[in-house]
């Protein structure tokens, strides 16, 4: 690979998972397993993030933020962190 950054931060809701404002995670975003795989062929880690510890939902406990980690391997979605 290139010599520039290879990291994509890639944003959880509404990128690999529908938003809904309940937080409730149901389904994957059509085809994102298969573009995320294929960036990572490329080359480039995969970091997911989100905002869903934010005061408007909840505060920041991390519970958010497992239920995310669940629901990515449960799906198997490809990622590095």
């Amino acid at each position: 690979m290139a010599d520039y950054c290879t990291l994509l931060v890639v944003d959880f809701d509404n990128t690999v998972c529908p938003f809904r404002s309940d937080l409730v995670m149901n389904g994957l975003v059509p085809g994102v397993c298969e573009a995320l795989a294929k960036l990572m062929d490329l080359g480039y880690q995969i970091m997911i993030s989100s905002a869903r510890n934010n005061i408007k939902y909840g505060g920041f406990t991390g519970s958010s933020h497992r239920a995310m980690a669940r629901f990515l391997i449960e799906h198997e979605v490809p990622y590095d962190s």
